[in-house]
C-alpha cells in the first residue's frame, strides 16, 4: 500500500483514485462500502473510528484487531467521496449487543 501522496504522484494510480468506477488503485483492491442498515436494525452500534484520503490496503484489516470480549468487530471499506472527488478509506468499530 502506498501512502496517498505516493498514489497521487503515480499517474495510473491518480487516475484510478478519481475514477468512481475503478476496482483497483495500483495493486490495492477497492473493498466498496456496503449498506450498514442491516447492522443498525440488529442493534449493532457502528462507530467510524477513522478515515483517510486514498485507497489504503485494508484486505486484512479485521485480522489485525482483536477483541477478547467477542462483542466488537473492526472493519474497513473504501468509498468514493463526493467532496474530495476521489476514493477514500473508512475504518469502523462495530459493537454487538
Amino acid at each position: 500500500m502506498s501512502h496517498f501522496s505516493e498514489q497521487w504522484r503515480i499517474k495510473p494510480e491518480r487516475e484510478a483514485l478519481i475514477d468512481p468506477a475503478a476496482d483497483f488503485v495500483g495493486e490495492t483492491k477497492l473493498l466498496k462500502k456496503p449498506s450498514l442498515k442491516d447492522l443498525y436494525d440488529k442493534g449493532v452500534k457502528v462507530r467510524r473510528s477513522s478515515w483517510c484520503r486514498g485507497a489504503a490496503d485494508i484486505e486484512n484489516y479485521a485480522n489485525k484487531m482483536e477483541d477478547i470480549t467477542g462483542k466488537k468487530e473492526y472493519r474497513a471499506y473504501h468509498y468514493f467521496d463526493s467532496k474530495y472527488k476521489m476514493w477514500c478509506t473508512e475504518y469502523y468499530e462495530l459493537t454487538y449487543p
